[in-house]
């Protein structure tokens, strides 16, 4: 199992064990986010050998992220910079659950400092019961 998915795994019990639940925004739920922003074209989708579990963007840009998979499934998100750094918005440090139409999403504002431009990738990882997911997607952030 990877370093990935056990600090996945690892988060999803902690909030558990807590009582946390998590939810994709603060003022909105991922539905809304999603119904906002035009049509819904998935930009990849990934399902290990096996494994039922299928986590799809639906988008990644410099500042949002939307992903769809099964209802209920348990998510995290890692945002790496063109600078290497990392995005530490509170969004990013606890796990998402997917609600009832499987969306989850993370949001933080730009723009983030000393992020660099160029290409910048978003790392997620997804779990329900026994299966899991894997996904990572690049976006561009534009020169300031």
């Amino acid at each position: 199992m990877s370093a990935r998915l056990w600090l996945a795994l690892f988060v999803v019990a902690i909030a558990s064990a807590c009582g946390a639940t998590a939810a994709a925004s603060p003022t909105a739920s991922a539905r809304d986010v999603v119904d906002g922003m035009g049509p819904h074209t998935a930009v990849l989708a990934s399902e290990a050998p096996g494994n039922s579990l299928v986590v799809t963007v639906i988008e990644a840009t410099y500042g949002h992220l939307v992903i769809k998979t099964q209802p209920g499934s348990i998510c995290v998100a890692k945002t790496e910079l063109p600078s290497g750094q990392t995005v530490l918005a509170g969004d990013f440090l606890s796990a998402h659950t997917a609600n009832a139409d499987g969306l989850a999403a993370w949001t933080y504002h730009v723009p983030v400092a000393g992020a660099g431009s160029g290409t910048a990738h978003y790392a997620i990882t997804c779990a329900a019961g026994t299966e899991s997911a894997e996904l990572t997607t690049s976006f561009e952030i534009p020169a300031q």
